[in-house]
């Protein structure tokens, strides 16, 4: 056991991110000190973890109030002899956009994240300072470094401590006392249990509609989003399938459903949504609309790139640092390669192109049913071959006759109707061929215009 005999205090800790930190602290050996407003709930926690074979007691404590933690403090050293580890867990949310935010939730936020930490620092340092070691675990938030619309409080509060966090190091790292603050994202505790608690934050949920046919006139199902991004993606992913329109496939042995569209286009369009979202654009948030012969992705906010460069621009993202969360949580792809993953699965599917469009406020990615060229409008099939030729262009590859005539599921003999999609989408402006001065049209070669 890493810890063995250390003895931690940890703030907020009967409940949610300050149980768990304690319960991990336990579980290596540490004595736990549980405090929280919540003296109840406080001992309950605290009889948990003494169940686990270490010293565990619990405290009243309203970390606002200096001198509730200073006594608090010398209690603990007292009964211990020692304080090793601090955790600053304590933190509330009092959500509002500005313009409607009261003074006194202002007030309340900053006394108990910011100057709660202030004041157990304040309180717990001469202590480590005398043993001439400590650790001072500070909880912030990604909020801290990004800001959040509705948060202003919060994300002040918790920039504050990640300021605080980088001072204090500098001054006790002398002394052997390590300061470190973790900014963790959205998590799913009693706290922050439903996203409709937060006026700011159900507003940014992922909105699942289900409508009958192929307008908005009927509305079959609505499904609003409860949880974060990061711990709810997978659900919400499992959910969206399970609405999809599935087709029957007999094999050999058995009959199975193949959903109409492959989950990895699905997957990586509906992270893209939420990573490029406009969160400025308040009231509204991502959408999946699900019609008999579409699905329909919408997000917050115009593309900071043009939509004919999905494919080959390495995405912008408004919101890097949320976007780095979930690249590392695997829920979704690496820099730039989540619509050329979209578009292979749609080819591979033989399924129409995605249609990337933009309206006064938004970003929408459609992606199409199953439809037979025949039934392809001329834009349809211009779009399906400029994508193609982007896909093999960033493949390293060129697009060619035979090429489209595979994509678009063409017998050999149509090649002069393949020739003329091309044609169209020269004149369009969309390909321009490889090489200007070839006479074949069956076997020339491809790029799309900005290669």
């Amino acid at each position: 056991m890493k810890l063995k005999d250390k003895v931690a205090l940890v703030t907020g800790s009967a409940q949610g991110i300050g149980k768990a930190i304690a319960v991990a602290l336990a579980k290596e050996g540490a004595n736990v000190v549980i405090s929280d407003v919540n003296l109840e709930l406080a001992q309950a926690t605290a009889a948990e973890i003494a169940a686990m074979g270490v010293k565990s007691n619990a405290i009243k404590l309203n970390v606002a109030d200096l001198t509730q933690a200073e006594e608090a403090v010398k209690a603990v050293a007292a009964e211990f002899g020692k304080i090793d580890i601090l955790v600053n867990n304590a933190g509330i949310t009092r959500d509002a956009l500005l313009i409607r935010m009261k003074k006194e939730d202002w007030d309340l936020v900053i006394n108990v994240n910011l100057t709660g930490v202030f004041n157990m620092c304040k309180a717990v340092t001469p202590v480590m300072m005398k043993a001439r070691t400590g650790r001072i675990i500070n909880i912030a938030s990604i909020v801290g470094e990004m800001g959040n619309a509705g948060q202003m409080n919060y994300s002040a509060s918790k920039a504050g401590v990640i300021g605080m966090t980088k001072t204090l190091a500098k001054e006790v790292a002398s002394r052997n006392i390590n300061v470190n603050a973790i900014a963790p994202g959205f998590i799913d505790t009693d706290m922050t249990k439903k996203l409709s608690d937060f006026d700011i934050l159900a507003r940014k949920a992922v909105r699942v509609i289900i409508y009958k046919g192929t307008s908005r006139v009927e509305t079959l199902r609505e499904q609003p989003g409860s949880k974060g991004y990061a711990n709810g993606f997978e659900g919400l992913i499992r959910y969206i399938n399970e609405q999809l329109p599935a087709n029957e496939v007999l094999g050999q042995a058995f009959r199975r459903e193949v959903r109409m569209y492959p989950e990895i286009a699905i997957r990586e369009l509906v992270a893209n949504a939420l990573i490029h979202q406009d969160f400025g654009v308040t009231g509204d948030g991502p959408k999946v609309e699900i019609f008999d012969d579409r699905v329909e992705i919408i997000n917050p906010g115009r593309p900071l790139i043009d939509t004919l460069r999905f494919v080959d621009e390495p995405p912008r993202s408004r919101n890097e640092h949320l976007a780095g969360l979930m690249r590392r949580m695997n829920i979704c792809e690496e820099r730039g390669s989540g619509i050329d993953k979209t578009l292979f699965q749609l080819e591979l599917h033989q399924l129409p192109a995605p249609d990337f469009r933009v309206t006064d406020l938004h970003t929408v990615a459609v992606l199409f049913a199953a439809m037979p060229l025949q039934r392809m409008e001329k834009p349809d099939r211009i779009r399906a071959c400029y994508l193609h030729a982007c896909l093999k262009r960033v493949s390293n590859d060129v697009m060619t006759n035979e090429s489209l005539r595979k994509r678009l599921d063409m017998p050999e003999k149509d090649y002069p109707k393949a020739s003329r999609i091309i044609r169209e989408t020269i004149e369009a402006g969309l390909l321009k061929p490889f090489d200007p001065d070839s006479k074949s049209r069956k076997h020339a070669k491809y790029l799309p215009f900005w290669a």
